[in-house]
């Protein structure tokens, strides 16, 4: 079903696997700051709405990568939040993979948290890493 759809991304639930799923469109590619976080706010206001276990954001249009503002917004803010509404699995889907100094660091916050974060280059990768946790593999 979806839940929401604007020029810049649009957002659909399947209630009985619990699953979000956020596309992020080409022309998001001219929004400002505000903009994009009144974009990624109604993902939370659908979370806290919804129960809801796992979101796909497939953001290989999402061109805010390098915005240091946004950033602090989504870690500081944004991600708490989603791990606040209980989701378990948090996928998404970029271009290409980047090399990460802390990819074999595990946080003290992140044994306490229950949300597994990844990233992928295929949907049908990041489907298939969800769909293992709602089997229970």
């Amino acid at each position: 079903m979806n839940l929401y759809s604007s020029p810049y991304s649009s957002i659909d639930l399947d209630k009985e696997s619990k699953l979000m799923s956020v596309q992020w469109h080409k022309e998001c590619s001219g929004l400002g700051e505000d903009a994009v976080i009144e974009e990624l706010s109604k993902i939370l206001h659908y979370l806290k709405e919804y129960t809801i276990s796992y979101v796909l954001v497939d953001s290989r249009n999402y061109p805010f990568r390098s915005n240091e503002n946004l950033q602090r917004w989504i870690n500081f803010t944004y991600m708490p939040k989603v791990i606040d509404f209980g989701v378990l699995r948090y996928a998404l889907v970029v271009n290409e993979k980047l090399a990460s100094i802390y990819e074999d660091f595990q946080d003290e916050d992140d044994v306490e948290d229950d949300l597994a974060v990844e990233y992928f280059t295929d949907t049908e990768a990041a489907l298939q890493w969800i769909q293992s946790a709602q089997s229970g593999q």
